[in-house]
C-alpha cells in the first residue's frame, strides 16, 4: 500500500518547529539577558577589591604583599567575570599563593573586610637560630646563612652579622613536605623534622643550664651530632638518647672527671667529650 501524506501533519510539524524555535530563542535570550545582568553587578565599583589591608608584618613590607595579591586578582573568569569581585575573589588561592612565595609567613588569614576591601593577617617567623651550610667552618663576615625557626624551618637569608649573634647549625637540609622537591635555595625547607630539632635545643639549653656555653652544631651520619663549645671543645652525642638522660650523664661524668662545670678553666681544657654511647661518657683533654 502506497503511503499518502496528509495535509494537515505538515503543518502541525511547522508549527512544532516554529514553538521550538521560538522557545529556543527566548532561552538563549533570557541566558544572555541572566549572564549580562551578572556581569553588570559583578563589574560594579561598589563590589570590587579596591584595597588590600595588610597587618601583623614587621620585615615584609606592605607593598610587597599588595602587589602579590593584585596580581592574583587580575583578570577575568571566562573573560566574562572580574577576578577581584568580591563574591568571586580567589581567596584559597590567593592563601596558597602567599604562603608559598613569602616563606617567612608563619601564619595568614584572608578574609573579606568589606565589600571593597580584603584584610592580609599575617604572623611572621621570629629568628631562632642560623643554618650556615652542610659542612661545619667558621663563619665570618663574607660567609652566607639562613635564619630558621623554632621548629627548624628556614625562610630567609640573614645579613651578615659581625660575632655571634645567633646559634649557629650545619648539616643537610630536607624539604619541608614529602611532595616538595629540593631547590638550589635552603630556603623553604626543614633543617631537621620539628621533634628532631626540639631535642637538639634541649640538650643544647640542657648544657647551658650547666654553664656550658655552645655557640654551635653539627649533624653527622647515623644520628650523630657533634656541639661546639664557646671554649672550642666539642661534646658528639646521638639524637636517639633522650636529652633530659643526656644532661644527667654529661653532668655526673663532668663532676667527676672536670669538676665544677661552672669554673671556664676547666673547659678550656677539653678537646672533646663523647656521649653517642649509652651510659658511656669519654673524655679527651688537651
Amino acid at each position: 500500500m502506497r503511503r499518502r501524506d496528509i495535509p494537515h501533519s505538515k503543518e502541525r510539524i511547522r508549527r512544532k518547529r516554529n514553538y521550538v524555535i521560538q522557545n529556543t530563542t527566548l532561552i538563549v535570550f533570557a541566558l544572555i539577558l541572566f549572564v549580562g545582568t551578572l556581569v553588570w553587578i559583578l563589574s560594579d565599583e561598589r563590589v570590587r577589591i579596591s584595597r588590600i589591608d595588610v597587618s601583623g608584618n614587621v620585615v615584609i613590607q606592605d607593598h610587597e604583599i599588595e602587589d602579590h595579591v593584585n596580581e592574583v586578582l587580575n583578570g577575568k573568569y571566562l573573560f566574562l567575570f572580574p577576578r577581584d569581585s568580591v563574591f568571586l575573589y580567589p581567596r584559597k588561592e590567593i592563601y596558597d599563593s602567599v604562603r608559598s612565595d613569602f616563606k617567612r609567613i608563619l601564619k595568614l588569614e584572608v578574609e573579606r573586610k568589606n565589600l571593597t576591601v580584603l584584610s592580609i593577617q599575617i604572623e611572621e617567623r621570629q629568628p631562632h637560630a642560623l643554618w650556615c651550610g652542610d659542612e661545619y667552618r667558621k663563619i665570618d663576615e663574607s660567609s652566607v646563612c639562613y635564619f630558621l625557626d623554632a621548629g627548624g624551618y628556614i625562610f630567609s637569608e640573614a645579613p651578615q652579622f659581625t660575632g655571634s649573634a645567633y646559634f649557629e647549625f650545619f648539616g643537610p637540609h630536607t624539604s619541608a613536605t614529602t611532595t616538595e622537591k629540593i631547590s638550589d635555595t635552603p630556603i623553604g625547607t626543614q633543617y631537621r623534622t620539628p621533634l628532631e630539632f626540639e631535642k637538639i635545643n634541649q640538650f643544647k639549653e640542657n648544657l647551658e643550664r650547666l654553664s656550658i656555653g655552645t655557640r654551635a652544631m653539627a649533624a653527622l651520619p647515623f644520628g650523630d651530632y657533634v656541639l661546639y663549645m664557646n671554649e672550642g671543645g666539642k661534646v658528639f652525642w646521638n639524637i636517639k638518647r633522650e636529652p633530659l638522660d643526656l644532661a644527667s650523664d654529661f653532668e655526673a661524668a663532668y663532676r667527676i672527671e672536670m669538676g665544677d662545670p661552672n669554673d671556664s678553666l676547666t673547659r678550656e681544657k677539653i678537646e672533646y667529650i663523647d656521649m653517642r654511647f649509652e651510659n658511656k661518657v669519654f673524655f679527651k683533654k688537651k
